[in-house]
């Protein structure tokens, strides 16, 4: 442990606080190695302390974990299991499949979804938000734009969401429609708007869980989370 040994007093000695730990140090310094080892060690102070910035992060790091895990679990327990709806092959299934547990994928059927009819406008403002897409027809070339981080990046991205909305129109998470030679429409169907219905619930479970298993040790630490929604509600 390193100690502030303060600043020493005008005559060249130290004030009584300093002397008293300059004592102490010297005191374990003259003890053994051996000796220090028999005896008993306890937790210090600040190995007992419970740090709100370490906490918060543990638990949401278990959130982001959790979450994709339900994500994985329902696509396998929901949606695969129905079968494509295409008649494709066994390695062209297995490569949907693959691509529709991606983040990325997860994040193509969110927008989706909240783009579809199932989801209302009064519904998305209720939290302040709205559709992207309002004004004109959403085609994979309009997402691969809002989703690129920048111009360079549209032509690589419409080509793994391309192949995301084809892996999800095979489930039937997906519709396309052909507005011309070289435009297609692309919707969330029903079947996706109650694949995303579950998976809020499940996703709302998870989180209840998580943040709220032990109030009375979260309410001590002084965290910010508001204990009150009860796992019922959601």
């Amino acid at each position: 442990m390193d100690f502030d040994y303060g600043n020493p007093t005008t005559d060249g000695s130290c004030d009584p606080r300093t002397a008293t730990l300059l004592e102490i140090r010297s005191g374990l310094r003259d003890n053994s190695m051996a000796d220090l080892d028999e005896r008993p060690r306890s937790p210090t102070p600040a190995s007992q302390s419970l740090r709100q910035g370490s906490l918060i992060t543990i638990r949401m790091q278990e959130i982001c974990r959790s979450l994709s895990a339900n994500y994985s679990r329902l696509l396998n327990e929901v949606v695969f299991v129905s079968g494509t709806t295409t008649g494709d092959d066994r390695k062209t299934v297995k490569t949907f499949k693959r691509t529709l547990e991606g983040l990325e994928a997860n994040t193509v059927l969110s927008i989706l979804w909240r783009e579809s009819p199932y989801i209302t406008h009064n519904e998305l403002s209720y939290d302040g938000h709205a559709k992207l897409f309002n004004e004109m027809p959403l085609t994979c070339y309009c997402l691969a734009v809002h989703l690129a981080s920048s111009k360079h990046e549209v032509a690589a991205t419409n080509s793994r969401v391309r192949l995301i909305v084809a892996a999800g129109a095979a489930f039937g998470l997906i519709n396309k429609k052909q507005l011309s030679s070289t435009k297609i429409h692309i919707a969330g169907t029903e079947f996706l708007h109650e694949f995303m219905i579950r998976l809020g619930f499940e996703n709302a479970r998870s989180c209840a869980q998580i943040l709220w298993q032990d109030e009375g040790r979260i309410s001590a630490a002084g965290l910010p989370f508001t204990p009150r929604i009860a796992a019922s509600h959601v």
